[in-house]
């Protein structure tokens, strides 16, 4: 009987072990997970800023000069283009402001390819009046640093997997 004892004594402590080294796991997987939450909720500097947002303006701004071209395109012959410029028209149909069919009001991403840069000076100088960070992670480093965070957090995942299975090859569960 005191055999089974010292065994039984030895499986507890060597599952105690176990679910220590899982508790520190979760532990480190928690700390990974503020550090995430602090990299991704941590306001930007104001040159990061601009970054994104001349970034929006030339993808909006893109998608204007497809359409504009497109529109474009079916007026290029010789033919077209004098008989419309005789007859005053121009372009008949194309509004060059809105790329449609029908005259509106002036598209945000017109405005965005005619006349971007001159959006992103107006912003960068009203952004001027919020307190940017002097101190602040480059987001270049911080994408850096997201994916050393997720490939450290995956493999603490695999461990902690792999220690589950081990406790549950001994018949403790529920972890």
């Amino acid at each position: 009987m005191a055999e089974l004892k010292k065994i039984a004594s030895q499986l507890k402590n060597a599952a105690d072990e176990l679910l220590g080294q899982v508790k520190e796991i979760d532990h480190q997987i928690a700390g990974f997970a503020k550090q995430r939450d602090a990299l991704t909720s941590g306001i930007v500097t104001k040159a990061d800023f601009m970054e994104y947002l001349r970034g929006y303006i030339h993808i909006k701004a893109g998608f204007f000069g497809k359409e504009v071209s497109s529109a474009l395109k079916a007026r290029r012959d010789f033919g077209s283009l004098e008989y419309d410029r005789i007859a005053g028209n121009g372009f008949p149909g194309i509004f060059l402001l809105t790329a449609i069919m029908v005259p509106v009001v002036i598209t945000e991403k017109a405005l965005y390819f005619y006349f971007g840069d001159v959006i992103v000076a107006r912003l960068s100088q009203a952004l001027d009046a919020l307190d940017w960070p002097d101190n602040a992670i480059p987001v270049s480093l911080r994408h850096e640093q997201l994916v050393n965070i997720e490939n450290e957090t995956a493999e603490l995942y695999r461990q902690r997997a792999e220690l589950v299975s081990m406790l549950g090859e001994a018949g403790i569960t529920g972890i």
